[in-house]
Formats: C-alpha cells, structure tokens, sequence
C-alpha cells in the first residue's frame, strides 16, 4: 500500500525494520516533578495524579533516557483502553 500509486510517477520502496522492541520502563519520579504533577492535578480535577501503564511502545522513550539519564519525562498518551492506534 505504502509502494501504490505515488505521486508525480515517484519510486517509493518501503523496507521494514526488524528490530526487537524493548519498551520503557518510567523510572522513579523526582519529588518536584511529583509535587508539580499533584499540584497541577488537584488544581484542575481536585485530586491527586493518577497513572496508567498500557503497554504500549514509544521507542523514542529509550532513546531520550539514554542520551538524557538524569531527565524527567511526563508522557501523555491521547488514547483511551479501548481505543486502537490504527484504522481498522
């Protein structure tokens, strides 16, 4: 599908990667990023942040911890427990 029909008589090759996906695993939160978390939270939904571990993959994750190993991340997913990240 990727290979169909593309524009302006282009040649497009799509050759997939087949490399093992290790995941992330968030590490500790800081105090301050959890202070901050909390206190945005209570102040939008009065109650404490809470979180919520899918299983999904974001593979740029790894890549941003390695190279910045004393960072915080917040990463927020735009999908619900039901929902799908492709069309059907």
């Amino acid at each position: 599908m990727l290979e169909a029909d593309p524009p302006y008589n282009a040649k497009v090759t799509f050759k997939p990667e087949r490399g093992e996906a290790t995941g992330w695993s968030a590490p500790e939160l800081s105090p301050w990023l959890g202070d901050a978390l909390n206190d945005a939270s209570r102040r939008h939904f009065g109650a404490d942040v809470a979180f919520l571990g899918q299983g999904g993959i974001i593979s740029l994750m790894n890549t941003l911890q390695e190279g910045f190993p004393r960072s915080q991340f917040m990463v927020c997913g735009v999908l619900g427990p039901v929902e799908r990240a492709r069309p059907e």
